[in-house]
């Protein structure tokens, strides 16, 4: 499910991982071991295509500030970015070329004073990084887990 930007905004979706830590209970209840924001948990969705549809939760920035404070942060591999500002096509296309880093831990958690949060109503998130997050989350919602 893809959700094309409007008047330039762009949404960052964190659904990275190879799925480890939840191997096992992705296994029972997909019949693969595939990563957890691939798997139907809950209802019909999986976690990724459930978090798309209300993505509207997440981080809004200006990609040229966003791309600045990267390039502070991690200029290495940022540069080639920067350089593709003006031309969306081929800053999506280089993106994979970048090597991966945990962006919550490198970038920004290094960068405090240029963030605001803005509280929202209760959003019912919980790290599901474990089967037994997830049990206690689908407790707590009174639903019985897969």
């Amino acid at each position: 499910m893809t959700h094309p930007p409007t008047d330039g905004l762009w949404a960052l979706v964190l659904a990275g991982g190879d799925g480890t830590r939840l191997r096992e209970l992705t296994r029972l209840i997909s019949g693969a071991p595939i990563p957890k924001q691939y798997c139907r948990i809950l209802g019909d969705r999986s976690l990724l295509e459930a978090t798309l549809a209300r993505v509207a939760f997440v981080m809004v920035f200006r990609l040229r500030r966003m791309l600045e404070l990267l390039h502070q942060v991690r200029p290495a591999g940022t540069s080639r970015l920067a350089r593709l500002l003006d031309d969306p096509d081929a800053l999506v296309a280089a993106y994979p070329s970048i090597a991966a880093w945990n962006f919550s831990r490198d970038f920004l958690a290094r960068i405090p004073e240029h963030l605001a949060v803005v509280r929202t109503a209760d959003v019912g998130w919980s790290d599901w990084g474990t089967p037994e997050a997830i049990e206690h989350t689908l407790a707590a919602m009174g639903v019985l887990p897969p």
